[in-house]
């Protein structure tokens, strides 16, 4: 044993006798620990084995040694039982158990239930529950506060997590009755084994807002607003209004939204309304369709005028093809017709005739 850790034995033994905790500094106070600590995060930062939250990240690594030095539990351990939600580190409610009897001052914890009833989703469960042990030191029993059905209910724990996530309260009552009511049991009983943290699920459930998991052992709310019904006369007149903020062209604007109606099955009214709740979408796919109705629209406008022109040369051609034509024909003295030289020549009258020329 080394003369660090030697130094820290009477004050380990004192602790222990008080069922304390904490005996020693934290490692960010002392910078030979913190250069160890360092060293070590190092290593497990670049392990496949610590969770993805751990990985590649030595700050994370750091932190939670030092947890783990001060709640005096294997790195490993508390790596693996460690997540982050709402920007706070939670432990699993199995962890928090295991921390409580490792104090050494409880036999293991025992659950008393009471009562009998059914979640929303079938499942049989208590009414209440608590968690009690006995003190070894005074063979006195210790009791936690009771968790109620009626207190989840009420703080909101039994509600869905959001996207399809059931609350686990709903589906595995009996299991989340213990984990809260151990957390009750240390609150009051042995705070000094848990240093302020909390449950995952306690949290998750901290103002009943539906969390999802948006990085590896990150969680964060999920805020996702029921719709709301809009008045159809109101739907109108905001629609309207954010026409007109956008300077959107009437007939294109109204072009598109009935080519939105028929592509997507609906009404103009109802792809209205849903542009309000998604403008930027709506307003940036009639953006494209306004660009390319203007294309198109060039693009007719120039060959109308390409036929035009085409059409008024054909025009001025005209005489002048008449004068053409005239010039190649002859006209009969017989019937004052124009005729072809060719067909002239065929005519039995040609001799003598003073419109043709005369040998």
């Amino acid at each position: 044993m080394t003369e660090e850790a030697e130094k820290y034995l009477p004050e380990v033994a004192a602790d222990q006798e008080k069922g304390a905790v904490m005996v020693r500094p934290s490692i960010f106070l002392d910078m030979r620990r913190f250069e160890d600590a360092q060293r070590v995060g190092n290593l497990l930062a670049s392990s496949s084995l610590v969770p993805e939250h751990f990985r590649k990240n030595v700050a994370n690594c750091v932190i939670a040694l030092n947890l783990a030095d001060r709640l005096r539990v294997d790195p490993f351990m508390m790596m693996q039982n460690m997540y982050v939600v709402h920007g706070r580190p939670g432990i699993e409610g199995k962890m928090a158990i295991a921390l409580i009897e490792g104090t050494g001052r409880f036999s293991p914890l025992k659950f008393k239930f009471e009562g009998q009833g059914k979640t929303d989703k079938g499942v049989p469960r208590a009414d209440s529950c608590v968690a009690y042990a006995t003190e070894l030191k005074t063979g006195e029993v210790v009791e936690g506060p009771p968790v109620t059905w009626t207190m989840a209910v009420t703080e909101g724990w039994t509600k869905d997590k959001g996207q399809g996530q059931l609350s686990k309260w709903q589906t595995l009552p009996d299991l989340m009755f213990r984990y809260r009511a151990a957390m009750f049991f240390a609150r009051v009983n042995c705070p000094g084994a848990l240093l302020g943290l909390r449950s995952v699920d306690e949290l998750e459930d901290i103002g009943a807002i539906p969390m999802e998991q948006v990085s590896p052992g990150r969680f964060e709310p999920a805020f996702k607003p029921e719709p709301q019904e809009v008045p159809t006369a109101d739907v109108e007149a905001m629609f309207g209004e954010e026409a007109r903020r956008r300077k959107a062209d009437p007939a294109t604007l109204e072009a598109f939204l009935q080519r939105a109606a028929t592509t997507n099955k609906s009404t103009v009214e109802e792809v209205k309304a849903e542009a309000l709740k998604r403008s930027n979408a709506f307003w940036n796919a009639y953006g494209t369709f306004a660009a390319q109705a203007a294309a198109a629209a060039k693009k007719k406008g120039n060959n109308s005028k390409a036929a035009a022109k085409d059409d008024t040369a054909a025009k001025k051609d005209e005489p002048v093809q008449e004068a053409k034509q005239a010039a190649d024909y002859i006209r009969c003295p017989d019937d004052d017709s124009m005729i072809d030289p060719a067909h002239c020549g065929k005519c039995k009258k040609r001799e003598g005739c003073p419109a043709w020329p005369q040998e």
